[in-house]
């Protein structure tokens, strides 16, 4: 099994990312142009083919690169001389950002990082190569995080764009301890459009397809809330009501401001020079802030229990009994070793899996994912067990409801 395939199990938003640049590209962007002969788009291509009307291919594109835009607006004038991409995905934000004079961290994945870095490689200016850096990180892991920005200086602006709502709610108090820490540090803002997602697919829909666009978006609604794997269910951040995202920042010790660059929206490629539908976006945009955190250094965050053991994967079959015990942090970052070495077992021979966690720091939901496959691999799924975990990590599987999945009490 390819990387690619490994990580598509793993993290299956790994393909939206792609999906991205594949509709900046149609939309006349030409950055993402340049970029996307160097990007292996074969798996968006994989599945069943399905025909998607033109204006609805047009509003997802306005979705994907009016919010480009705006975070861009937002992070180049935010005094900040250092923009920190999390995740990065396969948006050229790298390029732009680099033309406008900033030092640019682009973090993602390994398997994103390794397609990516190269594909920037190919298409940016000598002088443009001196602003970009690409590492490979968990946003769960404040080690993975700082050793990353290792050598900066100067205050940093973390940008986030649809990472939120795919987080479950351990997963999010981590991330946001981890940025309030790197913020008290280096200075500067976090700034994301996640909590008012909702509001900026309606807006978008009825931009270009009128009020039928919003009967379309609570189809897709429907029709995305039962989907499997595709995101978490609605953590603090991602209920539909911002405020529920600024109370919770609030309390996690940020200082929350709403932010509105409509006004200053360029004209979105998308509309092909309809300067009526550019206005209806900047209009409808006014009522649509972007929130930008700064760390209440006096606030008490509770800090991410980091761990310092390395992770690793005991696996061995006794008759038709499989034991996996596991050490150091099960994430993003190491979910598909593990998956991995399960797919290179004998699983058809295997009955019974064991899964020991004494040595286990920190599970993510893309390792609790590969948990998962593990257990409908088999015919009787009662047979598969969770063992010697601690309280930590027995408080993840309660909130993700894996507790009831695995029968553990």
């Amino acid at each position: 099994m390819t990387n690619e395939e490994l990580l598509l199990q793993v993290n299956p938003v790994f393909l939206t990312a792609k999906g991205c640049i594949g509709l900046m590209a149609g939309s006349g962007i030409e950055d993402a142009q340049r970029l996307i002969p160097y990007i292996d788009m074969s798996a968006l291509n994989n599945g069943k083919k399905v025909d998607t009307p033109p204006e609805i291919l047009k509003a997802y594109s306005l979705n994907v690169e009016v919010r480009f835009n705006y975070t861009n607006l937002i992070a180049f004038n935010s005094g900040c001389d250092v923009i920190v991409d999390l995740p990065c995905g396969y948006a050229p934000r790298a390029l732009a950002a680099a033309r406008a004079g900033k030092q640019y961290y682009g973090f993602d994945l390994p398997a994103v990082i390794n397609e990516m870095a190269p594909a920037i490689d190919k298409v940016a200016t000598e002088e443009e190569k001196k602003f970009i850096h690409f590492e490979a990180v968990d946003a769960t892991n404040y080690n993975s995080l700082r050793k990353a920005l290792d050598g900066v200086t100067g205050k940093i602006c973390i940008v986030m764009d649809g990472l939120v709502g795919f987080f479950t709610d351990p997963e999010l108090d981590t991330l946001t301890a981890n940025i309030h820490r790197l913020l008290s540090e280096f200075g500067g803002i976090w700034t994301t459009p996640d909590p008012y997602i909702n509001q900026i697919i309606t807006t978008v829909f009825t931009t270009i397809l009128g009020s039928g666009g919003a009967d379309i978006i609570k189809t897709m609604n429907e029709g995305s809330s039962k989907t499997a794997g595709t995101s978490s269910d609605k953590n603090a951040m991602s209920t539909g009501n911002p405020d529920d995202a600024v109370n919770y920042l609030k309390q996690h010790g940020f200082d929350v401001d709403r932010v509105n660059y409509a006004d200053k929206l360029p004209m979105m490629l998308s509309l092909g020079g309809n300067t009526e539908a550019m206005n209806r976006l900047r209009t409808a945009y006014r009522d649509i802030p972007q929130l930008v955190m700064t760390a209440n250094k006096s606030a008490a965050v509770k800090p991410e229990k980091t761990g310092s053991g390395k992770f690793a994967v005991d696996m061995s079959v006794t008759g038709n009994a499989l034991k996996c015990a596991l050490s150091g942090r099960l994430d993003t970052m190491t979910a598909p070793e593990l998956l991995q070495k399960f797919n290179d077992t004998d699983k058809n021979s295997v009955s019974a899996i064991t899964v020991d966690l004494a040595n286990t720091e920190y599970i993510s939901s893309a390792g609790l994912r590969v948990m998962l496959i593990m257990c409908k691999s088999l015919k009787d799924q009662s047979n598969f067990k969770v063992i010697n975990y601690n309280s930590e990590v027995k408080e993840i599987l309660d909130v993700t409801g894996f507790s009831d999945i695995f029968g553990i009490d």
